[in-house]
């Protein structure tokens, strides 16, 4: 996501060496008192200069609002914010508190800033290498048009994090390697554990008729060594690793392989597995997907 570099971040302090020409009207009310205090709401767009200039850490509001749209966390209103400093050895992070007492550290990317870390107000903490955004990459669907990935919640308890987007689609990960544990929509949990149970089922399918076909041949007909070859080619195609986009929807959720466009549907009745359907390019179905009941 190519974002416009934050204005006024960090101050080259020889740009103020006329300050009292730049800055007009200091008296006029427009910018309130100067201090290291919480007050860091400014209606002027040199509000950071003038932080900078008076030795303080904070930056103003605004500034700190974009940088939470950065990654997407648009549900954090100016309003809620208590606090937002620089901090790092040289200034060079940006961390923002809210009154709840949750905390948002975020760290430079290129001409941008990623989330480094979250804290509750319990204190539990979730560190991220790449920023949060990067987690919803490949995970589509909830209630709306099933593309939005900007952020409706985010909290952490024991090792599970929860994201919830804006399309009130909920994924719980491990906090510790960010793997997915679960979805959640409209009251229904739907177990990570459920794709890749499914995939086993398909594998299992396939390759138990592959074991017939070649039962049928015997061992001695040419044809068996490349039928055995196609085992070990469904076991590793109908690998979970090879997952690489989900969909979840009211009653079902639909996820890809790696170079294959045909999702596989894992269906619902309530939060428990009803039946899964993959493209066989045969019956029982008209459009080429056969139905396995659970």
């Amino acid at each position: 996501m190519a974002v416009e570099k934050i204005k006024n971040i960090s101050v080259d302090m020889s740009n103020l060496s006329n300050f009292n020409n730049s800055v007009p009207n200091m008296n006029s009310g427009q910018v309130t008192k100067i201090d290291n205090s919480n007050n860091i709401e400014y209606i002027d767009s040199f509000g950071d200069k003038v932080l900078d200039f008076f030795g303080s850490n904070n930056i103003t509001k605004g500034t700190a609002i974009e940088i939470l749209e950065m990654e997407n966390l648009d549900f954090i209103d100016k309003d809620d914010i208590k606090e937002a400093l620089r901090c790092g050895v040289n200034g060079e992070n940006v961390k923002i508190i809210l009154d709840t007492g949750e905390e948002y550290l975020f760290v430079p990317d290129g001409d941008s800033f990623k989330l480094s870390s979250y804290t509750n107000s319990l204190g539990e903490i979730c560190s991220f290498d790449n920023g949060i955004d990067s987690l919803l990459d490949n995970i589509y669907g909830g209630n709306g048009v099933g593309t939005t990935h900007s952020i409706k919640d985010i909290s952490v308890f024991g090792d599970t994090l929860m994201i919830e987007t804006a399309d009130d689609l909920k994924v719980y990960f491990d906090k510790n390697t960010f793997e997915i544990k679960s979805f959640g929509l409209n009251g229904n949990t739907y177990n990570y554990s459920d794709l890749e149970n499914a995939l086993n089922t398909i594998m299992e399918s396939k390759i138990a008729a592959i074991n017939e076909r070649i039962a049928y041949l015997g061992d001695n007909h040419p044809i068996v060594p490349g039928l055995k070859e196609d085992i070990e080619r469904v076991k590793e195609q109908y690998s979970a690793g090879n997952i690489t986009e989900i969909t979840v929807e009211d009653g079902y959720i639909a996820f890809k392989l790696d170079d294959n466009p045909r999702p596989i549907y894992v269906n619902y009745d309530g939060s428990t597995v009803s039946s899964i359907e993959y493209y066989t390019g045969g019956g029982p179905y008209i459009n080429g997907y056969s139905h396995i009941d659970v």
